[in-house]
């Protein structure tokens, strides 16, 4: 609202460009019988195929768009030959406006995109796309359209009250994701609750680790029966040696159908669709209380899939010179899922993992704390201490050997007391929220 309507509508038209149009200002055009459109967008290049037109304006809130604006851009889209359009601005759009809408959308022609949407927007486009500017090379992925956002709002998702999502994320590889996701599901097994683990690692460090009960038979089937396949989730869910954990089992596979970390929202809302289905149960048909999803060490299609289908993120992270890069890749992701879900992917927080309080300077302490701050985040209070004992058990586990939530011997190790402990904390926060 700082800037003047004529610096707004070039703003507009500025997102446009990132989102892979080609801009043309025709603000000072006017068509036949009807009134101007701001924007041109195009495919390639100005001039090629016209893919849609944009209306810009910018009303302070609460003032909202009425039916005769509305009414007036979707006639001049009939006039300039039937060509989708984009109603945009700042507030909202009144009853009578989306009526209006409602009717047109009978042929698909006109858009609405308030004060919000365009911000989600924003945020999908910044996190999703590198910012391209005039003709777009072939090999550049074609434009962004602020439909997925209206693709997303009419996802059935499940409620937190039935179901809590949480994926584990760190664009850094070594901070215990796995370890993190696997031992926060066993020790919610230990409980009684009923848990669907996720491996969206290519890795497979949980399939491996998770073996079958002994009387089920071996399965290859896998998420790239998913991807590549379109094999429906919940054919894919599989039992495991604990009562009450299921897996969906990863595979090498995946990474020859990782598309990267750019936007794909199709493909990303048709997984969380998936996962989100309350088909999606154990093997012997018992929902779930929690789902957790597991993710890659890097930026990738699988990431920004676990994110945008969790109501939660939670961040484990190690305490070294380091961190920050791979806590401010995932939130940067983070942030672009938000944008196109609307709700939900709400950072938990950091959990410090493999922490040795002895190597802790308190000045390092406090400025890591103040960082993470100035990213809307903080730490757990809980932090998984060092263990080695840790790392062996997960050796064995690799094998197919695991054993339960770390314990060693008859005494509880300090990772099993942690674990727990962090649990407690994510309860509360799930339950406050």
């Amino acid at each position: 609202m700082a800037l003047s309507w004529q610096e707004f509508q070039g703003f507009v038209g500025y997102v446009f460009s990132c989102a892979g149009y080609a801009v043309h200002d025709v603000s000072d055009q006017r068509f036949p019988n009807g009134t101007g459109v701001d924007l041109d967008l195009y495919a390639d290049n100005i001039g090629g195929k016209l893919l849609a037109r944009v209306e810009v304006r910018q009303f302070s809130p609460p003032n909202n768009i009425g039916a005769d604006d509305a009414r007036r851009f979707w006639g001049t889209l009939d006039i300039a030959g039937g060509i989708p359009g984009y109603l945009v601005t700042t507030s909202d759009f009144g009853a009578p406006a989306r009526a209006v809408a409602a009717a047109a959308a009978v042929r698909g022609r006109l858009r609405l995109l308030n004060g919000q949407q365009l911000l989600r927007y924003i945020a999908y486009i910044r996190g999703s796309r590198v910012k391209e500017a005039g003709m777009r090379s072939p090999s550049t992925s074609a434009p962004t359209p602020p439909d997925c956002l209206f693709q997303a709002d009419a996802v059935a998702r499940r409620q937190t009250t039935e179901t809590v999502v949480l994926t584990v994320g760190n664009n850094r590889g070594g901070v215990a994701k796995t370890t993190t996701a696997l031992n926060l599901a066993l020790a919610l097994n230990e409980r009684g609750w009923r848990v669907l683990l996720v491996d969206m690692d290519p890795q497979s460090s949980l399939t491996r680790g998770l073996p079958s009960p002994e009387e089920v038979p071996p399965s290859d089937s896998s998420l790239v029966d998913f991807f590549m396949r379109s094999v429906p989730l919940s054919q894919l869910v599989r039992s495991t040696r604990f009562k009450h954990l299921s897996l969906l089992p990863s595979h090498p596979d995946l990474k020859m159908l990782d598309t990267g970390g750019g936007a794909r929202p199709d493909a990303e809302l048709a997984f969380i669709a998936a996962l989100h289905d309350p088909a999606v149960v154990s093997p012997s048909g018992e929902k779930f209380d929690w789902i957790i999803l597991d993710t890659p060490p890097a930026q990738s299609f699988y990431t920004r899939t676990a994110l945008a289908a969790a109501h939660f993120v939670l961040i484990p992270s190690a305490f070294d010179v380091w961190a920050l890069l791979g806590i401010n890749g995932v939130l940067e992701t983070t942030r672009a899922m938000q944008g196109l879900m609307g709700t939900g992917v709400e950072p938990v927080g950091c959990l410090l993992t493999r922490y040795r309080a002895s190597a802790v300077k308190e000045n390092d302490w406090k400025q890591f704390v103040h960082d993470l701050a100035g990213r809307g985040l903080a730490p757990l209070k809980t932090k998984i201490r060092h263990d080695d004992r840790i790392e062996n058990r997960n050796r064995q586990a690799t094998g197919g050997r695991l054993a339960g939530i770390l314990r060693f011997g008859q005494a509880p190790g300090t990772g099993l007391i942690d674990y727990q402990e962090a649990l407690k904390e994510l309860m509360q926060h799930v339950h406050h929220n």
